[in-house]
């Protein structure tokens, strides 16, 4: 490790903290543009002077602080690390939290709190500081055993162990914690996650990187592996821990808002980022705090009481005795292994006795605490069977959690969410006895989906389920532009960015969306249609010609050969199917090469729908290509539109069920 003299602002090198002689401080802070790096700070030795006296302001206030506190070393991350050597970054970021841990004192230095305000104080400063929201910023509060506040003035606000209650307040960890009455250790997985959740970091890569000395974890850092890293953590946890907390995350519902049969239908979206047996980022955690392990057990004689505890003693005992938890217990292991299949997990699951297993709960490990009141529940965690091609085992795969069901007659409609976690409270049980006796308890092995890896091509992960999206790109709109053609209506005050539709427009149960191109001078329009019915999606094209023209048939295939004075008029229109066999043929699946043509001689539009690739990949982005006698002779006249930058994010996004932003 690199440390800063305090005297002089040099970097010297140290094979660790145990060779830092009387010790080291070490700064947190929140980075700010034009921090120094470390080879700014070694370049001071090649000027005039000392190079403390060059260096920033940060630098030099703390080095000259660290110094009158009687510390010859400091450690500082912006200038402490050399950051275009990947073995020393991974070295450093593996080794943060004990650096931290080893300081002799950590200066957490806010730039944005006076000195003159009290910390504890409803609303302050200190409170809302911007330190308290970074990733990073977390085990530098947690690992060190002296901390000390420091004032935009860099005056002192107070210590760690005085504010821990109120440290407390503002970042969710336990004061005991704080004050290490309370081991680091014996905090749920789920707890110490919660208190990410609502942390940020500048790369995706560090919400996982920055939690590794939490969880006492280490692994290569990958930059450019996005999401992948926040799942390498988990997977590293639940190899050390048997913690099962760390999948207690997600929505909670009653058993009696769940299916018990089969019969009853729902659609699975398998691409859904909490569909997963881990979850997609620590913000997954933010309701999770009061969740804690308990034996295995103690967790299967709650779910015991499903069956009706008392009324149906006798079915208790047998399960009991099923499961292996007699006089002299011999309880299965639980197991949560990562393969090529999945995780393949060994679990108590609850099922329906008259269903086929495509539903079930796994009864997980761990319980609800409430905080108000100390009741605890049970946690199961909603398991629904799918197919995974190339799945070669005879043990089916599952996916976690059942998504919500939507009420078509829903003008409002949000997007789709799942139901994860069973509550199981023995105190509350509404389900009939009929129902009860249907349900059955037993040991079962079975291997939870996990989210398809990013690849340089297409495969399996990306042909097996089907976007609900559609992304018109920026290139594309300019291209249309050219002919004149722009999206409408345009929000006022944002002319210059064409934006589609934002109502949506249902009907029965398909939903559709009309985005409309149109011509100001000209008045010719075409309406691109997209809509789902039941799991399909399926795209047609409506035509509007000159102002006071007849208008062309919407959604047929171009004829070349068609007699021009003989077409027929259709207006511009909307497709209000009936049945999804109505609308089949114009299914993109059934599509050659997703491409299709619409119109006649004089206009036509070919539409092209392909798959993304990177992230996110759950959408078609579409090609336009106009052609006919009409749109070819159509060149715009003076100024083109050109969104400037525009990229994902800014480009317009259809999602049916949601808004065209």
């Amino acid at each position: 490790m690199w440390l800063l003299n305090t005297e002089d602002a040099v970097l010297k090198y140290f094979n660790g903290p145990e060779d830092v002689k009387g010790g080291y401080a070490i700064l947190s802070h929140v980075w700010k543009k034009q921090e120094q790096s470390f080879q700014e700070v070694q370049g001071l030795l090649y000027q005039d002077g000392v190079p403390r006296t060059r260096a920033s302001a940060k630098l030099r206030e703390c080095c000259a602080l660290a110094e009158a506190h009687g510390y010859q070393w400091l450690w500082i991350d912006t200038c402490c690390i050399d950051k275009t050597s990947s073995a020393e970054l991974s070295e450093a970021i593996n080794s943060m939290f004990d650096w931290y841990a080893h300081a002799q004192v950590c200066y957490v230095y806010l730039h944005d709190v006076p000195k003159h305000e009290s910390p504890a104080a409803p609303g302050s400063a200190f409170r809302r500081s911007e330190w308290f929201t970074r990733g990073w910023t977390l085990q530098e509060l947690i690992a060190p055993d002296s901390v000390v506040f420091l004032s935009k003035t860099w005056t002192v606000l107070g210590t760690k162990a005085a504010l821990a209650r109120v440290l407390e307040e503002v970042t969710g960890i336990d004061a005991d914690v704080l004050t290490f009455r309370r081991k680091l250790s014996d905090i749920s997985v789920a707890r110490r996650m919660s208190w990410a959740a609502g942390r940020r970091t500048t790369r995706i890569e560090d919400e996982a990187y920055a939690l590794m000395g939490i969880f006492s974890v280490s692994m290569p850092t990958i930059y450019g592996e996005g999401r992948r890293a926040f799942q390498r953590l988990q997977e590293e946890i639940i190899k050390q821990s048997p913690d099962q907390t760390i999948f207690a995350w997600g929505d909670r519902v009653p058993i009696s808002a769940l299916p018990l049969s089969t019969r009853e239908k729902f659609s699975p979206r398998p691409r859904d980022p909490d569909g997963y047996l881990l979850a997609p980022s620590p913000a997954a955690f933010a309701h999770s705090a009061d969740m804690v392990p308990v034996p295995m057990d103690v967790a299967i004689e709650t779910a015991s009481t499903i069956f009706r505890g008392s009324k149906l003693h006798a079915v208790r005992e047998l399960l009991r005795k099923r499961l292996g938890h007699t006089e002299n217990p011999r309880m299965q292991v639980p197991e949560f292994t990562v393969t090529s299949h999945g995780v393949r997990c060994r679990l108590p699951v609850i099922e329906d006795r008259a269903g086929d297993g495509s539903f079930s709960v796994g009864v997980l490990a761990c319980q609800h605490v409430c905080s108000d009141t100390g009741i605890r529940t049970g946690i199961g965690l909603v398991l629904q069977r799918t197919e995974a091609p190339g799945n070669t085992t005879k043990t089916a795969q599952y996916h976690a959690g059942l998504p919500s069901h939507l009420k078509a007659d829903n003008l409002n409609q949000q997007p789709l969410k799942r139901q994860r976690l069973l509550i199981i409270n023995p105190a509350a049980h509404d389900l009939t006895p009929t129902r009860a006796r249907r349900l059955a308890l037993k040991w079962r092995k079975l291997y939870l989906a996990q989210p398809p890896q990013r690849s340089s091509g297409p495969g399996p992960a990306h042909v097996r389920t089907i976007p609900l999206r559609f992304l018109f790109p920026a290139w594309l709109l300019v291209e249309l532009d050219k002919r004149g053609f722009r999206a409408a209506p345009a929000p006022v005050g944002e002319k210059e960015r064409p934006v589609a539709m934002r109502t949506p427009v249902l009907y029965t149960r398909w939903h559709m969306r009309s985005v409309v191109f149109a011509n100001a001078v000209t008045g010719e329009a075409f309406a691109v249609q997209l809509g789902r019915c039941e799991d399909a999606l399926w795209a047609t094209v409506s035509f509007t010609p000159a102002w006071g023209a007849s208008t062309t048939c919407a959604g047929e295939e171009v004829d070349e050969d068609e007699d021009e004075e003989g077409e027929e008029a259709y207006p511009l229109e909307v497709h209000q199917y009936t049945s999804p066999d109505e609308c089949e043929r114009h299914h993109i699946s059934c599509w050659p090469d997703g491409s299709k043509t619409f119109g006649d001689a004089d206009r036509s539009v070919r539409l092209t729908f392909s798959r993304r690739q990177q992230e996110p990949d759950d959408l078609y982005v579409v090609d336009v290509q106009l052609a006919g006698r009409v749109y070819t002779r159509m060149r715009r006249v003076g100024r083109v539109f050109h969104p400037a930058h525009m990229d994902v994010e800014q480009s317009p996004t259809l999602e049916l069920g949601g808004v065209f932003t």
